[in-house]
């Protein structure tokens, strides 16, 4: 985003982007939840949003499916009568202990095939799982190195040996040790509705813990499917009416506080002539600041307007305050001070 963001503010790009607003909130790994559709930069690149158009011939899901979310979204309620969860090995949870179905399907998998129980390390967890040859992965961690991401799947093309008598995994012509694999990787069968966002689904699947879901995880887990006689699930456990539970509000309101400063980010600017670099704060529009910079005769940018200044964020500052925000660029500041003396 970062870097789409700086592409836009120095050539002036035209930028499109497509989401689908109705997709469960993401677990973040802080308290504080940030939304990205509200954001300065995304409002300033795409200010116009448009609501797209249903195109069956182009759509993931089939029309009964689209009829079925389009009044699901409007009255929160779902009155179709869903076939019961079957043996499947695509399943969609809410709850991680509802994850014992990966299990069961583990074992199902390797009923009749040669296989090696392996001590997963996951969440903070461990948690041994049967697997064999063929079997579907899902990537847990990004592995940079090797190209390959969070929630991307892979199925395990071969188990052999090492020299020292360790297993080796090759998943998509790749090798992992053991201790890679089993921390970098979980067997496919079972996955949070967290973790299926953007994911498709061509074949029948069940969805578990529906009477947990909110009214955007229920959605997202509903339109993974491509057919709605796809989806499977325990019909009477089903909510009356399903609502969007909002993310905790963890800003404190204290006069001491000033909430323009939740907006607060470092940027830098740069010349086109020479390597002088500036570092500031600002809790407003970028661009603006800049114009403020080129025609404040105060400023130190002033003297160098006339040699292209591009100014670009480094990164959001979620503040409390000014003083807060200014130790924040003090940092910033002594941070490329030593780099430019290294």
């Amino acid at each position: 985003m970062t870097k789409l963001y700086q592409a836009f503010t120095k050539y002036r790009l035209t930028i499109y982007m497509f989401g689908d607003t109705n997709q469960c909130d993401p677990v973040e790994p802080t308290d504080m939840f940030y939304d990205y559709f509200t954001s300065i930069p995304v409002s300033e690149m795409c200010p116009r949003r448009v609501e797209m158009k249903y195109i069956e011939e182009y759509a993931r899901y089939d029309p009964q499916t689209r009829d079925l979310l389009t009044k699901f979204l409007k009255s929160g309620t779902i009155k179709h009568q869903f076939q019961p969860p079957k043996d499947s090995y695509d399943n969609i949870c809410y709850l991680n202990k509802t994850r014992h179905v990966t299990q069961e399907c583990c074992n199902r998998f390797t009923e009749n095939l040669e296989y090696y129980e392996i001590d997963f390390k996951y969440q903070g967890h461990r948690k041994k799982y049967k697997v064999a040859v063929g079997m579907p992965m899902l990537v847990t961690q990004n592995i940079r190195n090797k190209n390959m991401f969070n929630m991307e799947q892979y199925n395990i093309d071969n188990i052999g040996e090492s020299e020292d008598g360790n297993l080796i995994f090759t998943l998509n012509d790749t090798t992992f040790s053991h201790s890679e694999f089993r921390e970098s990787f979980i067997p496919a069968f079972c996955v949070t509705v967290y973790k299926y966002q953007g994911g498709t689904i061509s074949t029948p699947y069940n969805i578990y813990d529906v009477e947990k879901m909110d009214k955007k995880q229920l959605y997202t887990a509903l339109s993974r499917t491509t057919e709605l006689n796809h989806v499977h699930l325990d019909t009477t456990k089903l909510n009356p009416k399903y609502k969007i539970r909002m993310p905790p509000h963890y800003v404190t309101v204290n006069s001491y506080f000033n909430d323009d400063y939740h907006n607060g980010q470092i940027y830098k600017i740069t010349f086109e002539h020479n390597n002088k670099l500036y570092i500031g704060s600002s809790i407003r529009n970028l661009q603006e600041r800049l114009n403020e910079h080129v025609t404040t005769k105060s400023s130190a940018i002033y003297q160098y307007k006339s040699d292209n200044p591009v100014i670009t964020p480094i990164i959001r500052a979620h503040c409390k305050d000014r003083q807060e925000l200014n130790r924040v660029e003090a940092e910033y500041i002594r941070y490329y001070q030593e780099q430019a003396k290294s």
